[in-house]
């Protein structure tokens, strides 16, 4: 659901400026606040990421570039986070930052804490979980930003 605070919607995305969107995930509702920039692009606050495990450093930073994320880790460093500080994925989204997390999605961990799972191969990048759509979104590593995975267009 989109509540309205704006007159004129961005024809980029049809959104209008400044708006409130509140997302259900399978547990509950969540409501996140998300800005548009000149040029339709948005900014979200925070997210926790996670993707395949075979990335090279060049792929690494162009997902670093495209998500604005803060900070990447691996998948045990990231468990090691969340059993040490059960408060660890709500600190997260407190403080707004994007985190990306390189585990072998055939481990077995839980989903439902990560907002999004991708998997990336041979320059595509698909969605294999989104918490706040449906998955099964795929496209080019290049046309990757959040409000694609948001928005799933």
């Amino acid at each position: 659901m989109v509540s309205r605070s704006g007159r004129r919607a961005n024809l980029y995305t049809g959104v209008p400026r400044g708006v409130v969107i509140n997302m259900k995930s399978h547990h509950q509702t969540q409501t996140r606040h998300i800005y548009l920039l000149n040029k339709g692009h948005i900014i979200m606050g925070s997210a926790i990421i996670v993707v395949n495990d075979d990335l090279t450093e060049q792929v690494k930073s162009v997902f670093t570039r495209q998500l604005f994320l803060s900070e990447t880790i691996d998948g045990a460093e990231f468990d090691a986070r969340v059993v040490a500080n059960p408060n660890y994925l709500e600190s997260v989204h407190l403080m707004n930052l994007r985190v990306l997390v390189i585990r072998p999605l055939t481990d077995t961990f839980s989903r439902v804490d990560v907002d999004y799972v991708v998997f990336f191969k041979a320059g595509l990048v698909s969605v294999e979980y989104n918490k706040y759509g449906p998955p099964g979104l795929t496209l080019p590593l290049d046309r990757l930003y959040l409000n694609r995975l948001i928005f799933n267009q």
